[in-house]
């Protein structure tokens, strides 16, 4: 009993100051400011990403941060264990990122404000040919200067265990010649998935070095997407495949 109530008092907690939150880019979007609109989203998300994961009471531990480029956008494929992976990528990279998500989500409340002001990008999962458009959008995105986030294992593992990819994603990434950071999730499904209920873990956040394909041959872009599936399970426990 107690535990629904603390639940739910974060739960509410979390979503009144989404929308308090929400407020400001509001109001710089109806000014036509839209340069400040971004960089007010840059600031407050991670902010706010980085909150709700420490509300939890999990420790997250980030390597590798040396390795994001400063100066360009980036196409960020990682393993997906969990609903607090973006939490915990935005809040650790400390930046503006969209990422792609499936279209049922564009059903919860509030939510779908601040992901299109992160430009996310939303697919319908029962029409391939539809998502695929949508990712390319995604992809084009990045060219013109936004983060992206791509989880090409499609689904959530809710383990440490890794899926393989589903290559359309990564594909288009590598043909478009966008920069590519693979990124190692780990922990966060303890959050809620593994028991079903808000709980503390340990959540670590491994950044690997960035991948430009177009210093690649066509034989190293043919085998990037296992190699970059084989670089992220790397840093996993008990290495999956």
């Amino acid at each position: 009993m107690l535990f629904t109530i603390l639940y739910a008092l974060w739960f509410t907690v979390t979503l009144m100051l989404t929308v308090v939150m929400y407020l400001p880019y509001l109001i710089l979007k109806l000014l036509k400011k839209p340069r400040t609109a971004a960089r007010y989203v840059a600031l407050v998300v991670p902010a706010w990403a980085r909150w709700v994961v420490r509300m939890t009471g999990s420790r997250v531990t980030v390597t590798g941060l040396e390795n994001l480029p400063r100066d360009r956008a980036v196409c960020f494929i990682g393993n997906h264990q969990g609903n607090f992976d973006i939490p915990l990528v935005l809040g650790a990279l400390r930046r503006k990122i969209g990422f792609i998500a499936k279209i049922e989500l564009m059903k919860v409340p509030i939510l779908p404000l601040w992901m299109k002001a992160l430009d996310c990008i939303f697919i319908d999962r029962k029409k391939l040919h539809h998502s695929l458009r949508n990712i390319q959008k995604g992809i084009q995105a990045v060219h013109a200067g936004n983060n992206m986030l791509l989880f090409p294992e499609g689904t959530r593992s809710r383990s440490a265990r890794m899926g393989p990819f589903k290559p359309g994603g990564v594909q288009m990434a590598i043909k478009a010649g966008v920069p590519i950071v693979p990124l190692t999730v780990n922990g966060s499904f303890r959050v809620f998935e593994e028991k079903k209920r808000i709980r503390r873990g340990d959540l670590t956040l491994f950044v690997h070095p960035v991948i430009d394909p177009k210093l690649l041959d066509a034989a190293q872009k043919e085998a990037l997407v296992q190699k970059i599936h084989d670089q992220i399970s790397e840093k996993l426990p008990g290495r999956s495949g």
